[in-house]
């Protein structure tokens, strides 16, 4: 990446950094969105538990920012001329590497499906070339990716990304049932005491 951030509780600091060389007006504005819905609006957050393994653990945080995006690219392109292709050609990247997997990932099938229907609407083309592979692959993959893509769209015309995460969370239930009990979810929250994350529960939301 040419830019990230970290918010750390404990030193009770936000670092940011970027590649001086790479790093576009987008790429950092990109990152402020993310601040911004983190800190500011205290959204509410995947998170992994400290039971969580390393792999479980980074696919807790992959959804956690997927879904960060549904909400954000949108914006960033909205705000920054140069984001729309960036992203474009980012995705049509990650379309050529599932394609040209021996053996199909379904998470990263469904959420690039997600992205490139609910991020990036004006790319048809992209659908164009990934739809009929995801078909291929059989009808439950087919109604599964169009499933999380209307859950994505509601939640993104709604502003309302409990419901994403609440429907991203059955996924792991019904996916990756060993783990139902080791991601958690909460929200970054300001206090007197300072910036820290608040946990709110584990497994699936309540109604």
């Amino acid at each position: 990446a040419t830019a990230a951030f970290e918010i750390d509780g404990h030193q009770q600091r936000v670092m940011l950094w970027c590649d001086p060389l790479t790093a576009t007006e987008s790429v950092i504005g990109h990152e402020l969105l993310h601040l911004r819905r983190d800190i500011c609006e205290g959204q509410i957050k995947l998170m992994p538990t400290r039971f969580c393994d390393p792999a479980m653990s980074n696919m807790a945080y992959q959804l956690e920012n997927e879904m960060e995006h549904i909400f954000i690219i949108p914006e960033e392109i909205s705000l920054f001329s140069d984001a729309e292709d960036r992203w474009a050609k980012d995705y049509a990247d990650v379309i050529n590497r599932i394609m040209n997997r021996e053996k199909p990932d379904k998470t990263e099938m469904v959420l690039a499906w997600m992205q490139i229907r609910n991020s990036l609407p004006n790319h048809t083309d992209l659908a164009k070339k990934f739809g009929p592979h995801i078909y291929a692959q059989g009808e439950m993959w087919a109604q599964e990716s169009q499933s999380f893509n209307d859950v994505a769209k509601e939640a993104k015309d709604q502003n309302n990304k409990r419901r994403l995460l609440s429907w991203m969370m059955e996924a792991i239930h019904t996916w990756h049932p060993d783990h139902r009990d080791t991601v958690g979810y909460g929200s970054w929250q300001i206090t007197g005491a300072g910036l820290n994350f608040e946990p709110m529960g584990v497994g699936l939301l309540p109604d």
